[in-house]
């Protein structure tokens, strides 16, 4: 079963020279359980790819259907709603408060879905734990180094149990062991049935994946 088809997509921003074409009739079927990494050069469109994947924009013109339900056309609102059950997120700048300590870092998803802590809290805890920071959730985050918060993130994308984790480029700027251990911990996460997309430009990262795809000029090839 696919996670993800995309058909046909275009992705166009109005640019100060006129209008830019990032994607261009993009093509793309990720089957349920993959592990996927998207490379390609500077500005190709793969961090703008996943924004569309992960619901944070719409397409300019084609069909993107994730987990059987077709967004194309979807309004903010519905948009907001099938991107909290569908996808969690890690990216190379993990975006925490800094006023909020570890645990509750974790636990922001609900505030954005209008959900209660009530059982949440619990499953917080186990999920810093199965990142290696258990009994850590009441430190800030600013005691934390950055492969430590780029967990916390992963923590936190996890919470809901979303069946898709899209990581933009979830080990740049970490040395090579902590980076390691994102690594695994995405793959983790996948043996335990997520699909997983992640961009990256490390190729030795790359080809821990099941596939690897190349975006070049705004299409995918295999």
């Amino acid at each position: 079963m696919a996670m993800i088809t995309m058909q046909e997509v275009t992705k166009s921003y109005r640019g100060p020279g006129g209008l830019v074409r990032v994607l261009k009739g993009v093509d793309l079927r990720i089957e349920a359980g993959e592990f996927v990494a998207v490379m390609g050069p500077s500005g190709c469109g793969k961090s703008t790819l996943l924004s569309l994947i992960g619901l944070l924009s719409a397409p300019t013109k084609g069909s993107i259907v994730i987990d059987g339900a077709e967004t194309a056309g979807l309004r903010e609102k519905e948009r907001t709603r099938l991107r909290a059950e569908k996808a969690g997120f890690v990216f190379q700048f993990p975006s925490l408060v800094s006023t909020l300590d570890v645990r509750e870092n974790v636990l922001l998803p609900l505030i954005l879905t209008g959900r209660t802590e009530e059982g949440h809290r619990r499953r917080a805890d186990a999920l810093l734990e199965a990142v290696g920071l258990g009994g850590r959730g009441k430190e800030r985050t600013y005691q934390l180094s950055g492969g430590e918060q780029r967990r916390v993130a992963l923590a936190r994308a996890l919470l809901l149990d979303p069946p898709l984790l899209l990581a933009d480029e979830p080990t740049g700027a970490l040395d090579h062991e902590s980076a390691h251990e994102m690594l695994q911990l995405l793959q983790d996460a996948n043996g335990r049935g997520r699909t997983v997309v992640m961009v990256t430009h490390d190729r030795d990262l790359a080809r821990q994946a099941h596939r690897v795809l190349m975006l070049r000029d705004g299409v995918m090839a295999e």
